[in-house]
This record gives C-alpha cells, structure tokens and sequence, in this order.
C-alpha cells in the first residue's frame, strides 16, 4: 500500500495535532524528516534506504527503495517533496502525482531519472543537511560546512544569518506560527520567528532556543510545543536550559538607628527560571563567614538589631529553581543613631536655648560612621558654621560661630552627617539667637534694674531674669538718643519748678 498526498496542500501550512499522532513511531535509519503541509503525512528520509511515508495511524511505507544516501526532506505546498542526498550539490523535486500514478517508479536507482528534477544546485561542494519549504515556495536549507541558513527565492540563494552560527545545522521544520525551527549539530534547536524571517537578516545570538539534547539529526515539530525526533519519539520543546542566575548588582544602603534598608538590583540573567527569592547575609567577625539574616522576594530588604556605630558588610545573592546565585559585591554599612550634644559658652545647650551673636556652638556625638562628612548649618538663610568628617573612632567635634550680624529671634542648627554610600540624614535643633548689638549692660530688668552682667558675657551665665529683660527690650538699639530727650525733660521740669517759685514770691 502506498500513503502519499493525495493532491495540493491548502495555501497555508497546517502543523498537525499532536494528539492525533502516536507518542511513538518507529522508523529505522532516520535522518531528515517532514511533515506534509496540510499535515496528513509525516514523510522520513532514510540514510541508503529510501523515503518513507507514515499515517497517524502508525503505519509506515516505503516510497522509495534505494542505497542512495538520503538526507534531508521537505514538502511543497502542491504535494511534491524536495529532498538532498549526501556528497551531492542538488535540491531534487518528487513529483507525487508521477509517484502517485506509477508507484514502481520510486524502487530502485532510477526514481531520479523518473521521478525528479533539479530545482537547485548549491555552489557549495560540501552536503545540504537541512531542507524546509514553506507555503509561498520559498525553499530554506544549509549545507555541512558554512553553518548558515540560506534562503532559495526564484533560483536565487542569500544567507539568512548576518554571520556564521556556532554549529552547522542538521533539520530544519516549519513551526506553526510561521516560523523556523532549526537543529544544530550540538543537538539545539533554535526559533527563527516568522518576523525574522521576513526581515531578511537575523542575528545568531538572536535565535530564541527551543530545546536542548536532540539527537543531531533531523525533526517535525508539531502544532503548539511538541515534536518527532529521528527516532521517531514524541518530545516537547523545554526552552534553554535553566542554570542559576547571575549575581544581583548596585546593592546600596540607607542606614537607621540599629538598622539598614538594602537594596539591589535584580539580575539581568536569570538563568532561564523566574528568580523565586534573595538572600541577605551579613558577615559574622567571630565566625569569619557570611550568615542569612534576611530573606525576600523583592529586591529591598529591612535588617534590624544592629549595633549602632559599627560597620556591617553585607551581601545578596538570587535563587531560582535550579540553585543559588554568586554572592553580589559586599557592601559595608553603619546604622547610627543621630544624637547631638551642643554646648555654648561651656554649658549645654538645650533645645529653644539662647546663642549670642558672635559666639561659638560646638556639637559633638558619638557611635557614627568613621569618614562621614559633617556640616553644621544655621537657618533660616543658611549660613554654614563648620564642617568636618567623623573620627576614625566614631566621634566628631564640630564647633562654629554664629555671625554677629545674625537677627535676633528663633533660628534653627542643622547637623548633616553623609556617610560614604549611604543616604545624608540631619538633626534640627532650634535656638533663639540674641543680637549682638543687645548687650547685657544697655538692658532694662523690669524687676531688677540694669543686669550685673558684663558686656561680652556668654547668655549661658546670664541668669534667667536678666536674660528675659534683654529678650523683652524694644525700641531704638542707639541709648544716647534717649538719654538726651529725659536730660531735656528733666532741665524742663527744673525750669518750671523755678518759675512757680518766682510767681509765689511775687504773690
């Protein structure tokens, strides 16, 4: 019994249902295989057997009986096959109808001379491994030695591929979405999509891989993800294989009080399977190893319960389902808590205190990160009083003056601290500045008089009372004005006082 087409294909390939064919079909000495384009018939070229043609049944015919070296195999959109031969240039078409009619035709070395004609000869001298055919008669096929895909149009042959793939191919097989599968010699099969096709010139490392560990000869991929391999096995297209992903990058750090807020970039390779978590590890001194101390599956991460002031290197790596990650670079961060201690004049200054103009605040704190970059700034115009850099032993001193000609009132210090990779954090803390102008001596205590308080003496020595005086003071600044107007009033009351006297005595 003979199974062939039994006339033209419909105008677009059909890849058959893989349901409908049986997981298993044996056919000994495979090589190249195809399926008919209206995917009725799974056709398999056999090395120094012949052709053979199968049913979805499972049955299997000879189409042809010689010891010629069959390689690869195509169909035609009208029914014909295509086929290659090894050690021989051409690109034979069968012509089924012929076959169809005379079946005797395809048995022995003379179904070239009756069956087939030329329909390309390669300038190449080396095999045609790989044949497909698609419905509007382009031809695609690659020979043993120039590991291209080269593209037949009207007789005339360009390759697909910008430059050389790293392995000859050995099958090609039209894919359901209108693109191309095709195997190398390592066993891969990759994805040329029909957009690729179309554009005329494909990358190699832009060919998506369908699956790895194919026998290196020819397939037939059905519709959707399944395929016959040469042996004649049912297999599903599995993707690259997975591995474990690359390490995360641009891990950074933002630093707290006894904590750190990490974060970290994911990896740009996954390794073929979705990244399911990361893993934090801090480095344990006393140990000498890194050790999990959080877990997520984000790529920010909250570590707490560390002590403030000294230095913790960190580290993340990914995992996928095949495994884990590199370790990312190390980051060293330093939680702290801000904590500012500012004295004036030798006291404490505490919080809404009094500064005087002209004089020096010093701040100073402890358990921050060694290297850290201070700044003091006095607001509301920001005028910066110091700046410095942490000791090697975590404790800074930073002193400033606040200018002379600062206003009088409410103002506000701002300690900065920046350490190296980490974001800035500030303190505030605010103080009322008296004008330097507003000297102790020039200021009225309402229940006290003149303060005893010396011109030049810091606020922090002034007693409360006479330090509420000089806030209380308004009017001109300048006394001399004053003191002229009552020297006038008095001399006025003087002279009346006299005129009265003068009139009593006339009286």
């Amino acid at each position: 019994m003979l199974l062939v087409i039994g006339g033209p294909a419909a105008a677009a390939s059909a890849a058959p249902n893989s349901s409908h064919w049986p997981d298993q079909i044996s056919i000994p000495d495979a090589y190249g295989m195809a399926f008919s384009q209206d995917g009725s018939t799974l056709y398999v070229a056999q090395r120094e057997v012949g052709v053979a043609a199968a049913s979805s049944s499972g049955d299997v015919y000879q189409i042809i009986k010689s010891s010629d070296d069959f390689m690869a195999v195509a169909t035609e959109a009208n029914g014909d096959l295509l086929l290659t031969l090894d050690s021989d240039p051409n690109i034979y078409r069968v012509n089924m109808t012929e076959l169809n009619r005379n079946p005797e035709a395809g048995k022995g070395p003379m179904w070239k001379l009756l069956l087939a004609d030329v329909v390309y000869t390669s300038t190449s001298s080396s095999s045609l491994n790989s044949l497909a055919a698609a419905p509007d008669g382009t031809i695609y096929y690659s020979t043993s030695q120039d590991n291209q895909i080269n593209v037949l149009r009207d007789g005339v042959s360009t390759p697909l591929l910008t430059s050389s793939a790293g392995s000859p191919f050995n099958g090609f097989s039209l894919l359901s979405d209108g693109g191309l599968g095709a195997l190398d010699r390592e066993g891969v099969i990759y994805e040329v999509s029909a957009a690729q096709l179309a554009s005329g010139s494909v990358e190699p490392s832009a060919l998506k891989i369908l699956t790895t560990g194919v026998s290196d000869y020819g397939f037939a991929a059905f519709d959707g993800d399944t395929f016959y391999d040469v042996s004649g096995t049912k297999r599903t297209f599995q993707g690259a294989p997975a591995d474990v992903p690359d390490a995360p990058t641009r891990l950074t750090a933002t630093t707290g009080d006894g904590e750190v807020t990490l974060r970290w970039k994911a990896p740009e390779n996954d390794g073929g399977a979705d990244v399911t978590e990361y893993t934090v590890l801090a480095y344990n001194r006393s140990d000498d190893e890194f050790e999990r101390v959080a877990s997520t599956t984000t790529t920010t991460a909250r570590v707490t319960g560390l002590k403030n002031g000294t230095p913790t290197q960190f580290v993340v790596r990914a995992s996928n389902r095949v495994g884990k990650s590199d370790f990312s670079r190390s980051l060293t961060a330093t939680p702290f808590a801000l904590d500012v201690v500012y004295t004036t004049g030798g006291a404490t200054l505490a919080s809404d205190g009094t500064v005087e103009a002209g004089y020096s605040v010093t701040a100073t704190g402890s358990a921050l990160p060694p290297g850290a970059a201070l700044s003091l700034v006095l607001h509301s115009t920001p005028v910066t009083l110091a700046t410095g850099v942490v000791g090697s032993g975590g404790t800074f001193t930073l002193t400033g003056t606040v200018p002379s000609d600062t206003v009088a009132g409410a103002h506000t210090l701002i300690l900065t601290v920046a350490p190296a990779g980490d974001d800035a954090r500030s303190v505030e803390q605010p103080i009322t500045v008296i004008n330097a102008t507003q000297t102790p001596s020039q200021t009225v205590n309402p229940s006290q008089g003149t303060s005893s308080a010396t011109p030049g003496t810091p606020p922090s020595a002034v007693s409360p009372a006479s330090a509420a005086g000089r806030l209380a003071a308004t009017g001109t600044d300048d006394p001399e004005p004053a003191l002229a107007a009552a020297a006038f009033l008095v001399a006025l009351g003087i002279a009346f006082s006299v005129l009265g006297r003068v009139r009593e005595r006339r009286a």
